[in-house]
């Protein structure tokens, strides 16, 4: 399981996203290549799915229609939210 591979975009500047997944990409494909049996599951890896569809089984959205907010209860997530993550 690899886990919100979307954070990158909080943390680099846009310039630098492309770098980075083509990191994501060529790590997960090494790990197919590696481990051809096992299951690979990645959330949020939405910029990335073109180039990694063959090579994982699930692919997870976190935070679609429930998430946390600032004081880790769970809360519906607007419908705006999840609207625009149906997209992606």
């Amino acid at each position: 399981f690899l886990d919100t591979l979307d954070s990158y975009q909080t943390a680099l500047p846009e310039k630098e996203w492309t770098s980075y997944e083509n990191a994501e990409v060529e790590i997960i494909k090494e790990l197919r290549r590696r481990f051809p049996n096992k299951i690979i599951v990645v959330n949020r890896a939405f910029r990335i799915f073109d180039s990694i569809k063959k090579d994982i089984n699930g692919f997870l959205v976190e935070s679609l229609f429930f998430g946390l907010d600032e004081k880790l209860n769970y809360v519906k997530m607007p419908e705006s939210h999840t609207k625009h993550m149906l997209k992606l």
